[in-house]
């Protein structure tokens, strides 16, 4: 792992809403080049390569929008709070469709996966609202790890498209420090982009809603703390994907660089990065944030 000190370019200030035509779109083939690139972790890019193809099949349907939950229509009035706004993505009849949809002759040689998918298609709407709220809270029964995935893939179609239809001018900040300000999730990964004439400013990434909020750069997440923040690579790896260090609570969020790396995907390639969270974890380093795809073993 190497550090490297960083520079400031400034803070953006408005929030980037989804366009879900094409994100899954791309994610399926970032999946895909990365399950090359990264052949220890092949068969499990490649598994969630196949569950991004099946988000964008649907996404392109024409009916695609009578899987939003109605109940969630409301928020585009308006984004309520946090808790409110917790409370009220926990599942419903639409998701439970669409999740078995979204499984439906799921192939895969992994008898996790088989099992998983067995218990989703028998699966009621208590079974899906219970797996909602284990995901969304971070703490997951652990016999509900294996669906989970699925779960969170229904989901983030659900809160992607229901995104859209947020005017960004009615959204307040995060009620927590680095806090998606849209769905109330914690980020997947940082994003450096150019907007207009202003290179390197720095978004949040909600692995949900796949909203993207600003944030300050060097600056840590958990603590506010600019004096003890370092970014760390792996040797032979992409430059464009780094970690960004806090020695002050010792936390750690991956950052992607887009404007090195145009194709990368903050989900995708924070599974593609496994290697890194080793590392780190190993070197006493937490992570901050949460990858709702990154729950199935890559060895399942």
């Amino acid at each position: 792992m190497n550090p490297a000190a960083g520079t400031d370019a400034g803070q953006p200030t408005t929030i980037l809403l989804p366009k879900p035509d094409r994100l899954f779109r791309q994610r399926t083939q970032r999946l895909r080049d990365l399950a090359s690139s990264v052949p220890s972790l092949g068969g499990y890019l490649l598994l969630m390569a196949e569950l991004a193809e099946r988000q964008a099949k649907i996404m392109s349907t024409p009916d695609s929008r009578r899987w939003i939950s109605p109940g969630w229509e409301s928020g585009a009035e308006g984004n309520p709070d946090g808790e409110l706004q917790r409370m009220e993505i926990q599942g419903g009849s639409a998701l439970t469709s669409l999740l078995k949809m979204l499984v439906q002759g799921f192939q895969s040689p992994s008898a996790a996966v088989k099992l998983a998918v067995a218990r989703i298609v028998e699966a009621s709407q208590p079974d899906v609202e219970r797996w909602v709220r284990g995901l969304r809270a971070g703490q997951p029964a652990p016999d509900d790890i294996a669906v989970l995935p699925f779960v969170a893939a229904a989901l983030q179609i659900e809160l992607a498209w229901w995104a859209t239809g947020l005017n960004v001018d009615d959204l307040g900040r995060a009620t927590e420090p680095g806090l998606c300000p849209v769905c109330h999730a914690w980020p997947v990964a940082s994003v450096l982009r150019t907007v207009g004439e202003t290179p390197g400013l720095r978004y949040l990434h909600c692995g949900f809603c796949a909203s993207e909020w600003p944030y300050p750069r060097i600056q840590c997440i958990q603590c506010g703390s600019g004096e003890h923040i370092a970014y760390r690579g792996i040797e032979g790896a992409d430059p464009a994907i780094q970690a960004e260090t806090c020695d002050a609570c010792r936390v750690y969020l991956k950052r992607i660089d887009r404007d090195k790396s145009p194709a990368a995907d903050p989900l995708a390639d924070d599974l593609g990065t496994l290697a890194m969270d080793l590392l780190l974890n190993e070197q006493g380093y937490q992570r901050f944030g949460f990858n709702p795809w990154m729950i199935i073993s890559a060895g399942t």
